[in-house]
């Protein structure tokens, strides 16, 4: 092997080195950009985080709002039912208000993993409620 051999050899290979992690980053971000539409992650998570704060702050008329708004343009979704009958149950004591929500969100809902959430949240924010309330 003659020195011109060897001076390329050792260049291509340092480059090489170099440029091996790049590469393969690359080829990484290639592969998850191609294949991100092979996943199916479901529809976006609704925004509750302003209703909770008017919760917070006492305004209970808008937050009631800001949760009606949002099981409207998510109704599949119980994050927003399970809100709304929170704010009934634990602020108002109003639990026929709760069931008419739980009962509105059992008719939207359609999603068996929603459901089970929409059911576990009814039982814990009635159980102490008043035994002509729970029927």
């Amino acid at each position: 092997m003659d020195a011109e051999a060897f001076f390329y050899i050792i260049i291509f290979g340092f480059l090489g080195c170099l440029l091996i992690v790049p590469a393969f980053k690359l080829a990484g971000f290639l592969w998850g950009w191609l294949s991100s539409g092979l996943t199916h992650y479901g529809e976006c998570q609704p925004k509750i985080g302003p209703a909770l704060a008017a919760r917070a702050r006492g305004e209970y008329d808008v937050a009631i709002r800001l949760l009606n708004e949002l099981t409207e343009s998510h109704p599949g979704n119980s994050v927003g039912y399970i809100a709304l009958m929170e704010i009934y149950s634990s602020d108002f004591k109003d639990y026929e208000r709760v069931r008419e929500v739980y009962g509105y969100g059992l008719l939207r809902v359609s999603d068996k993993y929603e459901l089970k959430k929409l059911e576990r949240a009814y039982k814990e924010l009635t159980m102490d409620a008043p035994e002509k309330a729970k029927q």
